[in-house]
């Protein structure tokens, strides 16, 4: 669902140059993800400097893709997806199937993402 309103907001934006996507997606997901990222990091830090637990407990091999915290992982999709909506658009989507067919390939997509993250990684 996330990923279909994601696309379909990408699509009714105007045309811009991938400069201006990339500069206006880190504004409004990369920095966000960072910050959380970072009280996060700090959080399980401190849970290893007390003892309570490990550095291979706390940070997983799956912190490189998402952060130090799994609800996060959307943020950084969410920015890939949007520089890799906006080509797909151009091609794509100069018709209405055409962007049913963008929107299809996105949820594809996400599904693959959210089965990796749970069934791959096995959290």
């Amino acid at each position: 669902m996330f990923t279909m309103m994601l696309v379909y907001f990408e699509a009714i934006r105007p045309r811009e140059p991938v400069a201006g996507v990339l500069e206006r997606a880190n504004v409004r997901l990369m920095v966000p993800w960072a910050v959380w990222s970072m009280v996060y990091a700090a959080a399980k830090i401190a849970e290893i400097n007390l003892g309570k637990s490990t550095f291979a407990e706390e940070f997983p091999t799956w912190v490189l893709w998402v952060g130090p915290a799994i609800h996060l992982w959307f943020l950084p999709f969410a920015f890939t997806a949007c520089l890799l909506v906006r080509p797909l658009l151009d091609g794509l989507a100069r018709s209405a199937s055409g962007f049913w067919v963008t929107v299809v390939l996105f949820q594809v997509f996400s599904f693959s993402v959210d089965y990796f993250r749970t069934e791959a990684l096995d959290i």
